[in-house]
């Protein structure tokens, strides 16, 4: 059995940055500095089968594609990792932009054969691609080991640092 299309497929659902792949303060600040970073791409409400492709584009540009499985289905969500290439297309390349939000879009093709549809772009999600590295702000020290003014630290003692960043350190 295949489905035959006589138009194109709608749009999957926006695509969402996967907390794995979100490396700003928080999972869900769509914040990145991963390089192969991972996006769900909501399969509901589409005319998706096995046969289906979805592509991911970052400004517009082809970045990664993935071809629909039966378990990606059953899911109704398929995870798709920029630089994927099922199909053999020349992906655009897939480096960050330093410092720069790139609007991240998905598009479902009906088929895997020529003469299949391509949907519209789904709704778009920023995201910011970070590649600032972190800057200290301030460092503080307390324990007993602490010697007070002379810059030395005793032997025996405890020295806590206190690391103050412009973001997160992992």
């Amino acid at each position: 059995y295949k489905s035959v299309y006589l138009n194109a497929p709608p749009p999957p659902g926006a695509p969402d940055l996967v907390a794995a792949s979100d490396s700003g303060a928080s999972t869900t600040d769509n914040t990145t500095n991963i390089l192969a970073r991972t996006f769900a791409v909501s399969l509901a409400n589409t005319t998706a089968s096995t046969s289906s492709m979805v592509t991911l584009y970052s400004g517009g540009n082809l970045v990664a594609e993935k071809r629909v499985t039966a378990a990606d289905l059953s899911a109704g969500v398929i995870n798709i990792t920029v630089g994927n290439n099922d199909d053999g297309f020349t992906l655009a390349a897939t480096s960050l932009t330093p410092n720069a939000t790139s609007a991240i879009t998905a598009k479902i093709q009906s088929g895997a054969t020529t003469g299949s549809f391509i949907s519209a772009s789904s709704t778009s999600l920023n995201v910011i691609e970070d590649t600032n590295s972190p800057a200290t702000t301030s460092i503080t020290t307390s324990g007993s080991a602490i010697t007070s003014g002379s810059g030395q630290i005793k032997a025996s003692g405890v020295v806590n640092f206190a690391l103050n960043a412009t973001e997160s350190l992992y």
